[in-house]
């Protein structure tokens, strides 16, 4: 008898082993089941807002939202047309009842106008107090989806194969420290009581910054620890979305290297990263099927506010910040073996006294940027103009749309 109940023992205890470790099956779909990239499905990953502002592209119209413009806007790039994307009657697109109406700047619940996602042909946001929006693209039928945790810091979304994923970080005052907490949370798309932590981590005294990449049923997440300037520690995990299961790939402390862009593609992704203390670039690519890295080119560049944009098997050197020179703010492609190919500049409004210029993603028009410029009209009063931009392959700029100036006000 004690034989039998043993053996009882050891079956249950093996089916619960089994259903808590590798047994989950979190595939949604039957159709998510692949490798293949799945346009109307995947997230964009071509395309990487910020808190602030972000951009998709149904089609050949892109939707983008602009801080400190509290409002979404669309550009048809056929008919070279756009403004803000509501298509309401009789709506005048300047109160909170316009269906481009993203948020409050001023609101507790901060302004989450680069949570902006295309998925199955519909738009979705996080608005105020951590409410998921989506509408049609031409603006119309805006409805509420689901509530999302947001906490008092930064806020990303990624709508990925029927699951809503939520990177947020959170700051805590502990007598003199202050924490920054950063945690990916998963939810099954309309079901806010689905949530699923992810991943958790925490820092004292410095501040977490991210990027994730997503591929058919993967995700991978690069993280940095940095107070000020130096990075105190990173981490490269792997998350198996079919599954559930995290696997840590990489972690170092006090690297020399730290992030400054990255492009996925269909076989891996690239990263841009800066040594600061050597004033140089490092190109390196990840491949997805062999999980290996490999160093692209390094190149030198003491400038200590450059970035090296990424555009395919191209990349663009240029400064992401500039105070009043006189000149128009420059910049150099390079080929993929970082070789230089041409360099070029872009018009800035006259009389400026600061320029700061974005990267937001590459698709076949080239490099998406947006610069950001002040000019003083008068003592202490200032006007804004933004503005977004393509750099072509070719090396080709071209502007294709301006925040209205009343927006920026």
């Amino acid at each position: 008898m004690k034989k039998m109940w043993w053996a009882i023992a050891a079956c249950m205890c093996c089916l619960f082993v089994s259903a808590c470790g590798d047994g989950q099956d979190l595939i949604l779909q039957e159709e998510f089941r692949t490798q293949e990239y799945l346009a109307d499905y995947d997230v964009q990953m071509q395309y990487q807002p910020d808190t602030a502002t972000g951009v998709c592209r149904i089609g050949d119209t892109y939707y983008f939202s602009s801080y400190p413009s509290t409002y979404f806007y669309f550009y048809e790039i056929e008919e070279g047309t756009g403004g803000k994307l509501c298509a309401k009657p009789e709506c005048t697109h300047d109160t909170k009842d316009c269906n481009a109406y993203i948020g409050d700047l001023a609101s507790p619940s901060g302004y989450y106008g680069g949570t902006l996602q295309a998925y199955d042909g519909m738009l979705y946001y996080i608005g105020e107090a951590g409410t998921l929006y989506r509408m049609k693209p031409d603006g119309t039928e805006k409805e509420q989806v689901m509530k999302v945790e947001t906490g008092n810091g930064d806020i990303r979304l990624a709508l990925h194969r029927g699951y809503a994923y939520v990177l947020r970080r959170d700051d805590q005052i502990a007598g003199a420290q202050t924490k920054n907490i950063l945690t990916i949370q998963r939810y099954v798309l309309g079901d806010e009581e689905s949530k699923t932590d992810l991943f958790h981590q925490e820092s004292t005294g410095g501040i977490l910054s991210s990027e994730w990449v997503f591929h058919a049923n993967e995700m991978f997440l690069l993280l940095e620890d940095k107070e000020g300037p130096t990075i105190t520690k990173n981490g490269f995990y792997h998350f198996d979305l079919a599954d559930g299961t995290v696997e840590t790939l990489s972690e170092e402390e006090n690297p020399a290297w730290r992030m400054r862009d990255i492009k996925a593609s269909t076989d891996g992704f690239t990263l841009s990263s800066r040594n600061e203390a050597e004033g140089m670039f490092r190109v390196s690519q990840y491949a997805y099927e062999t999980g290996e890295w490999t160093e692209q080119f390094q190149i030198a560049e003491p400038e200590i506010s450059s970035m090296l944009s990424i555009i395919e098997d191209k990349y663009i050197l240029y400064k992401y910040y500039y105070h009043f020179e006189g000149v128009d703010p420059t910049y150099t492609l390079l080929d993929a073996s970082g070789q230089v190919v041409l360099e070029g500049s872009i018009p800035a409004e006259k009389g400026e006294y600061r320029v700061s210029i974005s990267d937001y993603g590459w698709d076949d028009h080239g490099c998406l940027l947006v610069m950001d410029e002040m000019r003083e009209v008068e003592a202490h009063e200032y006007e804004q103009f933004l503005k977004w931009l393509w750099i072509s392959p070719d090396g080709e700029v071209e502007f294709f749309f301006a925040v209205p100036q009343e927006d920026l006000s």
